[in-house]
């Protein structure tokens, strides 16, 4: 069984990601599909990299996933097809790519041959096909690069005992999801903290719990599933009454 994860900007209002699926169930033999979200906001390949970086080793490895975010859909691009850690990862290159390496490096990576008039949805899957049957090496153009991206900021200032991060997204509960690690946060917090953020109401926290308290009457920070740190309120949707958005600046000092 072929596990594919499907992961895309196109939200769910219309019936295109369901038309997919089917496109791709009909002509990959032998494969479930799992939706991880359909929520990442237009064109917005960081969060889509965050995203998909985050949930990628929760499935088996050889699994393939479809990254479906700021995708152009024009006739002329030749999708690529990228194996990490044991995963592959299919989907254009928009630079989304480059943001799920990091500082780390691919194992083998394949870009779709000239063939103009194939649709871009098509040949995504005849991509799948190949990764599943084992003959993407000999189908594929092995490649060597990857379209550059903006990395998302994050700096770790031991000596100042600082970290400085940046809000990645704003979920569904309208809590604020930063690119600051679980791990890297434990690692520096032997103490106290203030947190603040360069959101327009200019937050300050100093609380932090390692589960959704619904007695904490303070905004706290939160190590979520994902791994990383989040900013939460209970019960209300602090993004919307902190007025904090994606891109907003967080710099947490330890004491």
């Amino acid at each position: 069984m072929t596990n594919i994860t499907i992961l895309s900007d196109w939200k769910l209002r219309d019936p295109y990601v369901s038309l997919f699926k089917g496109d791709i169930i009909q002509q990959v033999p032998d494969c479930q599909i799992f939706d991880i979200t359909h929520a990442i906001d237009l064109h917005k390949i960081e969060q889509g990299a965050f995203i998909s970086k985050a949930s990628y080793a929760h499935f088996p490895k050889g699994t393939i996933h479809l990254l479906m975010v700021g995708n152009s859909f024009s006739q002329k691009v030749k999708p690529i097809v990228m194996k990490y850690h044991d995963h592959w990862f299919i989907g254009e290159d928009t630079g989304i790519f480059q943001l799920i390496l990091g500082e780390e490096f691919y194992s083998e990576l394949y870009q779709y041959p000239d063939q103009s008039s194939t649709s871009p949805l098509q040949k995504l899957i005849e991509l799948i096909r190949w990764v599943q049957s084992g003959t993407i090496q000999t189908n594929g153009i092995e490649i060597l690069n990857l379209k550059p991206a903006r990395m998302n900021q994050l700096f770790v200032n031991q000596t100042e005992k600082s970290i400085k991060g940046e809000v990645i997204y704003i979920d569904s509960q309208c809590n604020a999801v930063t690119n600051i690690p679980n791990e890297t946060f434990h690692q520096m917090n032997k103490g106290s903290f203030v947190a603040t953020l360069s959101s327009s109401k200019h937050l300050k926290i100093t609380k932090k719990h390692d589960f959704y308290n619904v007695s904490e009457p303070e905004v706290y920070l939160f190590p979520n599933r994902l791994g990383f740190i989040e900013i939460t309120f209970f019960p209300g949707k602090i993004a919307i009454l902190g007025d904090i958005k994606a891109k907003d600046i967080i710099e947490i000092k330890f004491t």
